[in-house]
């Protein structure tokens, strides 16, 4: 995959110089609602949680932005301390430390060109004839990677970036299906002026709990459990779930 250069995501958030902690450095990837940049500006779910969470604790942080696959890269190697969004998987877990309670939840569901005549009634099976386009790296959850590694989904389309999978997608034709979460992908295509051209199909995939983690080799659990009661407290009075409902307006 070819390397692109990190984009400074929006904030360097710094304390006044006092003797504290010296600022984590987090990572993300371009993932509106979630995390992106617009007009240089910051925006986004994760990062609005991560901010205030961090100065709840007077911990100093930044932020950066990369692709998902050096995202993953990073957090093997420790060349980060953390990433403000990302699914709990087997894998990971040898790598990566969890919080324990979700920042978010990311909605999976299937997107068929409009004038397709896909249905979906939870079985994947029935669509093992057609071909899903996915972005490289991602996890979709434990019923589609499951699907993927049983032979139950057979064609698979990997793209590099969401921008790239959907444009793929709207090329494939009528016999291609979207994995995609349902409040980026409903962005990304608005961004792109292609909302109607697809339609989301009304059986969900899957329903995901969606972390902040810390890379295993720079020993962060301390951290970790302080920043999960704190994520404890934003989601019992209402801030996790205002920040949300800013961003996607529901």
């Amino acid at each position: 995959m070819k390397r692109l250069a990190p984009t400074l995501l929006f904030i360097v958030f710094f304390f006044v110089s006092d003797g504290r902690a010296e600022p984590l450095s987090l990572i993300a990837m371009e993932y509106p609602p979630y995390s992106f940049q617009e007009n240089g500006k910051p925006k986004g779910i994760w990062v609005d949680i991560a901010l205030e969470a961090f100065t709840r604790m007077d911990q100093p942080v930044t932020i950066k932005t990369y692709p998902w696959a050096r995202v993953i890269h990073m957090m093997k190697k420790g060349t980060a301390d953390g990433v403000i969004g990302a699914y709990k998987t087997p894998e990971r877990e040898q790598f990566m430390d969890y919080t324990q309670h979700p920042n978010t939840h990311g909605i999976l569901s299937l997107f068929v060109r409009k004038d397709a005549s896909i249905t979906f009634n939870g079985d994947l099976k029935a669509l093992s004839d057609y071909r899903f386009c996915v972005v490289r790296g991602f996890s979709y959850g434990k019923t589609f990677d499951d699907a993927v590694k049983n032979g139950t989904i057979v064609y698979i389309r990997e793209a590099p970036t969401m921008e790239e999978n959907i444009k793929a997608f709207l090329a494939l034709g009528l016999k291609s299906i979207l994995v995609a979460e349902k409040y980026a992908c409903s962005h990304l295509l608005s961004r792109m002026d292609k909302v109607n051209a697809v339609r989301e199909l009304p059986v969900k995939l899957d329903k995901i709990p969606i972390y902040i983690a810390f890379s295993k080799k720079r020993n962060r659990l301390a951290l970790v459990k302080k920043l999960d009661r704190v994520l404890s407290r934003m989601h019992a009075d209402g801030t996790i779930t205002a920040m949300i409902r800013r961003h996607t307006k529901e």
